[in-house]
């Protein structure tokens, strides 16, 4: 709160001003008590007014602060469930388990669709370019298969029904099935070739192969493709899982910070707002409070309008210094030309 004496700072010099006026030409100093009773009440009333402006004002700001203050409880209530709902997610087992894995899937894809356009194709003459876009694209075909599993299948195996569940499930099982064909097919093959590396040939040992493995050799670059594709999609959407929860829960977090550090400023706030609503309260409603107030002010006026009057009384007895000896003149030539009238009058008086 602010020193009375910074309130009724013009108000002084006005009345040790008057003082001064009131003192040079010798008015009664009690004559001015009645103006400064009623500037000091103005003071005061004036000062009551803004502050009960001011304190309307709080009170709608505290009803808001308080809502505020609220919405934020329920904000951290809701993202505190959040954290603890998505619990502790395995990024680095899925980084390390199912991320890493799907991208060999993938890598393999590409090579593998490149020798492809390569040799199959007879794109080896085309830009280097033109063959790894081509690769590439083949190759990203996982990434379809992983919004298919994320849209389709994820939403169910987490959802009510007990029949999507078990279909789901079921899914599952055959194609882990058709990889583990998958695989041993792989390893047939790769028999097959161990076998022609060991044994004397003649002629290109490919060429054998083909010509008596010729439904292997079709099978297994069928199922090899299907490994790549299934497996990278799968591994995919299994893994994107764990780092979508853990980048859920990071974000949740600085959310929850940010939030708490909003609501620990609406606190301090809403202390803020109670404490000058309590401090203005009391100065602008208490009685007694408000005639100190006066009473302060009043004897605050009445100094400075003394002390101007002290110094009217002073300034008026230096003028009357001034002028005495004109005054003192100005009497003996009125008493000499006084005597003289009168000494001529009584000299009449006798000749008569």
């Amino acid at each position: 709160m602010k020193n009375l004496s910074d309130k009724i700072e013009n108000p002084k010099k006005e009345f040790e001003d008057l003082g001064k006026r009131d003192g040079f030409v010798g008015l009664d100093e009690t004559a001015a008590q009645a103006v400064i009773t009623a500037e000091s009440e103005r003071a005061v009333n004036s000062r009551v007014s803004k502050e009960q402006s001011r304190i309307a004002w709080l009170k709608s700001r505290a009803t808001i602060v308080n809502n505020y203050i609220k919405m934020s409880a329920q904000a951290i209530e809701r993202l505190s469930e959040s954290i603890k709902s998505i619990g502790q997610p395995k990024v680095i087992s899925a980084l390390l388990l199912y991320i890493t894995p799907a991208l060999f899937y993938i890598l393999g894809d590409i090579m593998f669709s490149k020798e492809l356009i390569v040799t199959g194709w007879g794109l080896g003459n085309a830009v280097p370019m033109e063959k790894w876009i081509l690769a590439i694209a083949i190759g990203l075909a996982p990434f379809y298969l992983k919004f298919v599993v994320d849209r389709f299948m994820e939403p169910h195996l987490r959802g009510p029904s007990v029949t999507m569940k078990r279909a789901i499930v079921g899914i599952h099982v055959v194609l882990s099935i058709f990889m583990l064909f998958s695989f041993l097919q792989v390893a047939y093959v790769r028999a097959i070739i161990f076998k022609y590396t060991k044994i004397s040939i003649s002629g290109n040992a490919y060429d054998i192969l083909y010509q008596n493995h010729s439904a292997a050799m079709i099978v297994i670059f069928i199922l090899v493709a299907f490994m790549f594709a299934i497996g990278g999609g799968v591994l995919l959407s299994l893994g994107s899982v764990h780092l979508v929860k853990g980048y859920e829960k990071m974000k949740s977090k600085k959310l929850l910070k940010k939030e708490k550090i909003y609501h620990d400023n609406l606190l301090d706030e809403s202390i803020s707002i109670s404490s000058e609503f309590e401090e203005l309260r009391i100065t602008s409603m208490d009685p007694h409070s408000l005639e100190n107030e006066i009473s302060t002010i009043k004897n605050e006026y009445n100094y400075y309008y003394q002390r101007g009057y002290k110094t009217g009384l002073k300034d008026r007895s230096e003028d009357f210094k001034r002028r005495e000896p004109n005054i003192s003149a100005y009497m003996r030539q009125s008493m000499d030309k006084k005597a003289r009238n009168i000494f001529i009058d009584q000299g009449s008086y006798a000749e008569s």
